[in-house]
């Protein structure tokens, strides 16, 4: 019964935090918040921890201490009358109830075995403590603890997936609110530089991206008419074309690469144009609509 659950939100400040989801589920369940921290807090402060440090003093005080809370849940929750039984007896129960607890749910904390046999006898869990006429049995912990783990692992699916919800709606307002800064940046240095030209008749080309255009025309910074845009794109499309051409003559450029501008180019003379032309124009073309933006 490995758990693999998110355990981003088992922290006590992440607990701390999600207040108001572990009210809400708790209520969801009817139990009572504390309980449904100590299930959540379980999943990484349990029985298989303990195993894990490899330490023998804290395993064998965790043997101690499961046989000590099924003594305590027998006389609690069933009729075992301990007096009555022969010492020996009891220890062997205690003890190979203790084993099958630590190895068969080491999921579970220790004070979850507790909770466990509260829920089965409040009816919380599908577990009936009477099905052994009130005697303690491995079988019967076995079934206890196995209906709670049922019901603790829908607790905390429904923790999680509110969890969840919560930090994707979080992580969505601090994406829109970063996309708003970084627009803002973008308005902000188009407004400098209109200012810096206004001032020096001077533009810097080196701040000017592409990707700019679109946020400048749906800020309403850039305002050309219809056929104003018409006539720059045209004039964008010029300009790639001699920018491919120069490519093309240039001694740098690959065999391989200078074929395909080749073609490219002769594909656009005979009306023809790739993806990666119109993407060199749709560039230039934004360029153009800054500058002459900032121009005006």
């Amino acid at each position: 019964m490995k758990n693999n659950s998110n355990k981003l939100t088992t922290t006590t400040t992440n607990l701390n935090r999600y207040t108001k989801v572990l009210q809400n589920v708790a209520g969801l369940i009817s139990i009572k918040t504390e309980i449904l921290t100590g299930i959540l807090q379980a999943r990484t402060n349990n029985i298989r921890a303990v195993l894990q440090s490899n330490d023998p003093k804290q395993i064998e005080g965790l043997q101690v201490t499961v046989q000590q809370m099924i003594y305590s849940v027998a006389v609690l929750y069933t009729s075992a009358n301990f007096d009555k039984q022969a010492k020996r007896d009891i220890d062997i129960l205690i003890n190979e109830s203790a084993n099958f607890v630590i190895k068969n749910f080491p999921m579970l904390s220790v004070g979850e075995i507790k909770t466990a046999f509260e829920f089965a006898a409040c009816h919380k869990i599908d577990a009936n403590l009477s099905a052994w006429n009130g005697k303690l049995t491995i079988q019967m912990i076995g079934d206890v603890l196995s209906a709670y783990y049922q019901f603790r692992q829908n607790a905390i699916a429904r923790y999680d997936n509110k969890v969840e919800l919560i930090m994707l709606r979080q992580k969505s307002a601090d994406c829109d609110k970063r996309n708003e800064q970084a627009k803002q940046a973008v308005i902000d240095l188009f407004n400098e530089l209109k200012q810096t030209y206004q001032q020096t008749g001077e533009i810097n080309p080196d701040k000017i991206k592409p990707y700019q255009g679109k946020i400048l025309v749906d800020a309403g910074l850039i305002t050309f008419t219809t056929g104003e845009k018409i006539a720059i794109h045209k004039e964008a499309k010029k300009q790639a074309v001699r920018e491919l051409k120069n490519d093309i003559q240039d001694i740098n450029v690959k065999p391989v690469t200078r074929r395909t501008l080749k073609s490219m180019l002769g594909e656009i003379e005979n009306g023809a144009e790739q993806d990666d032309f119109k993407s060199r124009v749709n560039s230039i073309y934004s360029v153009l609509l800054i500058k002459k933006s900032i121009l005006l």
